[in-house]
């Protein structure tokens, strides 16, 4: 209950006139969500990393993208950063719900390198 601690979410159910109603996918609809909020407030690499297996849920896919573009742009170009946004975006074009529309923007992304880094934040 609100107002006694923290809320939980136990359940997708919900009734209407008796009738029960499921949301199967409202756990990752509130992971994509929760994700979105942390915006600005938390790494950008681990924002991606929160959604890159809710890619059932539209708009996921251009988050976790946008969120490793941003993480190249606010980054020193350092190799531990490249690293990171480098394997994250290998692991979203290799996971089960990628539909492969970002693959344009994924690419220099995935194999993203210092130098890469540095020629990225040029053109942006």
């Amino acid at each position: 209950m609100f107002g006694q601690g923290k809320a939980r979410v136990s359940s997708a159910e919900e009734t209407v006139d008796g009738q029960a109603l499921v949301d199967p996918d409202l756990a990752d609809k509130l992971a994509v969500l929760h994700a979105a909020s942390l915006w600005g407030h938390s790494p950008f690499v681990e924002v991606a990393r929160m959604v890159d297996h809710h890619f059932q849920i539209l708009g996921t896919e251009d988050l976790a993208v946008s969120a490793l573009e941003q993480a190249i742009l606010q980054s020193g170009c350092d190799d531990l950063s490249a690293t990171n946004v480098r394997e994250v975006a290998q692991d979203i074009l290799r996971a089960e719900h990628y539909s492969g529309r970002s693959d344009d923007r994924l690419a220099p992304l995935a194999t993203m390198t210092h130098e890469r880094c540095i020629a990225f934040k040029r053109a942006h």
